[in-house]
């Protein structure tokens, strides 16, 4: 049993969000099958939008979205704050999936109200992490269920580089395959009722280590 600490204020609103969570969302306890790459989705002679390599979990896979561009892009204020980022101007890239039996997602969204479960078979396509610069930009998006047999279709376009919608057929079977080479590190323990917030801090490294000698 662990604690686990979600939003909600109720134990049904936190149910609710773990539901979420777990429809979404790369499982901790397995080491994804990676998947080769890149492959190069749409490019004009200014901007180029890649495939890097796909990692394949049980429950969905990992898509590893690259934006290149020739220039150096104008820095985007985010934030109430001014805050200022460099590179994320015009990088901002329209990604859908089309699986085989007609499910799609994308990452503009889906309907408002709309939650995945694992036992509704929506599909879902959540961004997981990214980072950006002067003339690239990565971010990573978790698709999921596994989608079935036949041709899993990517779409993408990119307004902002002049770059219109392109279509990209992958081979569904073989990531179907790549799951069944998964590995499980545990069995996920069922989640308990949070008690007081977990406290951190820096931990204390074992005497007469490494870590011990450099702190000193």
């Amino acid at each position: 049993m662990h604690s686990d600490h979600v939003p909600g204020d109720t134990p049904e609103e936190r149910a609710r969000m773990r539901a979420l969570m777990k429809a979404t969302r790369m499982p901790p306890n397995e080491v994804g099958v990676p998947v080769p790459g890149p492959l190069v989705l749409a490019r004009t002679a200014d901007a180029a939008v890649l495939l890097g390599a796909l990692r394949v979990f049980s429950t969905g896979v990992q898509l590893a979205l690259q934006t290149r561009t020739r220039q150096n892009l104008p820095p985007r204020e985010i934030g109430p704050g001014g805050a200022r980022f460099p590179g994320l101007r015009g990088t901002e890239v329209m990604l859908g999936v089309e699986f085989s039996d007609g499910r799609r997602a994308s990452n503009l969204g889906g309907p408002r109200g709309f939650l995945p479960t694992a036992a509704s078979g929506a599909v879902s396509l959540v961004r997981a992490g990214g980072s950006a610069s002067g003339r690239t930009a990565d971010s990573t998006f978790y698709l999921t269920p596994l989608p079935p047999d036949g041709p899993l279709t990517l779409v993408v376009a990119a307004p902002d580089l002049d770059i219109p919608e392109h279509r990209t057929e992958l081979d569904a079977t073989a990531l179907r395959q790549a799951a069944g080479r998964v590995e499980v590190l545990w069995v996920e323990p069922e989640p308990v009722e949070p008690g007081e917030p977990p406290v951190f801090g820096v931990p204390e490294p074992p005497a007469g280590g490494w870590f011990d000698r450099h702190r000193r």
